[in-house]
């Protein structure tokens, strides 16, 4: 499964949002790494933690591009197919795109 589609990747080069959440087991990227797009270009990370989806807030869901937290954690946990519960852990990563 792509983890962005190509309007996620116009929107994160627009400048729209900067932040993802995944629930991976750990982190499958690493602070200060660059990684391609797959679109051209490239996103540089510049933090990677881990956080309790319980903890996330609305503020959080737009900072991922998502309109609520409800919505951000419908599409997180659509990612694996899990249900999100607000213990469920998450791996939330800042990124930005580079030419």
């Amino acid at each position: 499964m792509q983890l962005f589609t190509l309007e996620d990747h116009r929107r994160v080069v627009a400048g729209e949002f900067r932040v993802t959440f995944r629930l991976w087991k750990s982190a499958h990227v690493k602070k200060d790494a660059v990684y391609p797009t797959g679109f051209g270009g490239s996103y540089r990370i510049f933090d990677v933690r881990v956080v309790q989806a319980g903890s996330l807030t609305d503020n959080d869901a737009w900072s991922a591009g998502s309109p609520s937290k409800a919505a951000l954690l419908a599409r997180v946990g659509a990612h694996t197919k899990a249900k999100v519960t607000s213990t469920t852990k998450a791996i939330c990563g800042e990124r930005h795109w580079a030419q």
